[in-house]
């Protein structure tokens, strides 16, 4: 017999969602919902965020990138990047690719809560001041701006190394 989303334990009924005047389910524990394949299932939208939403599924559903993250292989890249102490080259000092690897975590054991999608979109409000709002934005562009990011916070070149070419004039 499959678990009802009302079944969760340790709920706290009527706290209000953060955005949203409307009454929510705060749960400490979530059991992993059976009546949901993991993975299918929508997203919350927080004030016009449906070119967000959109890319989310996108990397939600692509394996490779999934796995990744959903089985913590991110983690050692983000711990080395740490250990060598490279902040220079810019990044979120990893609160976008925490956030992500959370929500994909949360869609793939089907715990996904709406929140999980309100803390992403407040983290790109403070490193993509371009998102900042309710505004509609191209969805090509905030997956450009997303892998910037989560490359930045995951990349562990310690210098820049750059190729030089003989330039021979007259040819």
């Amino acid at each position: 017999q499959s678990v009802s989303q009302s079944s969760h334990l340790d709920c706290d009924v009527n706290i209000a969602s953060p955005g949203n005047s409307s009454t929510g389910r705060k749960c400490n524990t979530l059991p992993a919902r059976l009546d949901y394949t993991p993975g299918v299932i929508g997203l919350r939208n927080h004030g016009n965020t449906c070119f967000i939403n959109a890319i989310l599924q996108c990397l939600n559903h692509t394996d490779v990138l999934a796995e990744y993250f959903v089985t913590n292989q991110y983690q050692t890249d983000l711990n080395r990047r740490n250990r060598l102490g490279v902040r220079k080259f810019g990044g979120t000092k990893g609160e976008v690719t925490e956030q992500l690897a959370s929500l994909l975590k949360a869609l793939w054991s089907s715990q996904y809560e709406p929140e999980m999608t309100y803390k992403l979109k407040s983290v790109i409000d403070k490193y993509g001041t371009q998102y900042r709002g309710a505004a509609q934005h191209d969805a090509q562009e905030f997956l450009l701006w997303l892998l910037d990011k989560v490359h930045e916070d995951l990349n562990t070149a310690t210098k820049r190394k750059y190729k030089k070419f003989k330039v021979i004039l007259g040819c």
